[in-house]
């Protein structure tokens, strides 16, 4: 009897497990409708980065619109990925990663377009492009790559820091070791500039410039600024040579899986986080300038407009365009350029 009574007690606690696992779904990411849903996002930079603060105003549309249907937890530094951007989206491509802001030329070559120096004159020639019918058609070919792009977010007008001298012309580029994102867009710019760029993750760039290994970098101020490169660097040119976006994505396969509810949920949320981000990236550029010149550590050089003139001839060569072709595609880059000019004339 006793052991009758001890097989029907394995029996049910066996039913009760299995019922339990059929029930439970996919490790806490169960996306049927009401269904609780926990994600994690991760980016490359910092908890003061106005990329932080922008997914902080994601997560906050996302609960404001859906309560406790969406759990989010946040990455910053590339925490899951030993702190490597390229490996970070590597991991959202394949399902190791849920949600991520990243650089977008880590997106896809086509993305080379928005970096063709000195294009953008200002913001809102930017704001207006990412808008356009062709931007958009760039955002969508990210299911390519394993994940669904949400919103274009701002990387920023990037500027160049180094140790040796001040830049106020090409000619005193030339030669500077500069840390670079290892795109070919980015490498080519700097080429015709006359640097001689090098490759270091962001995460061990600090240490790169403080021991010399590069003489400079070139970043965003928000990413200057708040990687407290300016311990690290001399001097600093802001020449918004080039301007390029982010990307808010989630995986793919995980974004078919959600509720209708939560995928327009998500896509107010990216675009509202996005906005945010833009608009601190944009009072930040207004401020930084003064704020790095108060540290008394970093020259800060704002080129006159002749001397802005000798980068752009500098950057405006046939070998330029060229590469930039085989990186984008010379139809798309000609459709790319011409929305830009029809913006700019508007």
């Amino acid at each position: 009897m006793k052991a009758f009574k001890l097989t029907i007690i394995i029996v049910t606690l066996l039913f009760m497990f299995v019922t339990f696992v059929c029930c439970s779904g996919d490790d806490g990411k169960n996306t049927g409708e009401g269904k609780k849903i926990q994600l994690r996002i991760s980016h490359p930079y910092g908890p003061n980065h106005p990329w932080h603060k922008g997914i902080e105003k994601f997560q906050e549309v996302l609960k404001n619109e859906l309560g406790a249907q969406v759990q989010l937890e946040i990455y910053p530094n590339a925490s899951l990925s030993e702190g490597n951007e390229r490996t970070m989206v590597e991991q959202l491509g394949v399902g190791t990663l849920d949600l991520a802001v990243f650089a977008g030329s880590l997106a896809g070559t086509e993305f080379s377009a928005f970096a063709f120096p000195f294009l953008f004159d200002s913001r809102k020639t930017v704001m207006g492009m990412l808008s356009s019918p062709i931007a958009l058609e760039l955002l969508a070919k990210t299911k390519a790559k394993g994940f669904h792009g949400l919103a274009y977010w701002e990387n920023g007008f990037r500027q160049i820091t180094n140790n040796v001298r001040p830049i106020h012309t090409p000619a005193d580029i030339t030669g500077l070791k500069i840390r670079a994102p290892q795109v070919p867009q980015t490498l080519a710019s700097l080429k015709a500039l006359g640097a001689n760029p090098t490759s270091v993750s962001l995460g061990e760039l600090y240490v790169a410039l403080s021991q010399g290994i590069a003489d400079g970098q070139e970043n965003p101020l928000p990413t200057i600024y708040n990687e407290r490169f300016f311990e690290v660097q001399k001097y600093c040119t802001v020449f918004n040579y080039q301007w390029t976006p982010a990307i808010l994505a989630i995986n793919s396969d995980l974004y078919n899986t959600l509720p209708d509810n939560v995928k327009k949920a998500m896509e107010k949320a990216a675009k509202e986080g996005g906005e945010y981000a833009s608009s601190l990236i944009a009072e930040q550029d207004k401020i930084l300038i003064g704020e790095l010149r108060a540290t008394g550590i970093m020259e800060v050089y704002e080129p006159t407009e002749d001397e802005l003139a000798l980068f752009k001839a500098a950057t405006s060569t046939q070998e330029l365009r060229s590469n930039f072709d085989n990186i984008v595609g010379k139809d798309l880059l000609d459709r790319f350029i011409a929305e830009v000019h029809k913006i700019q004339q508007k």
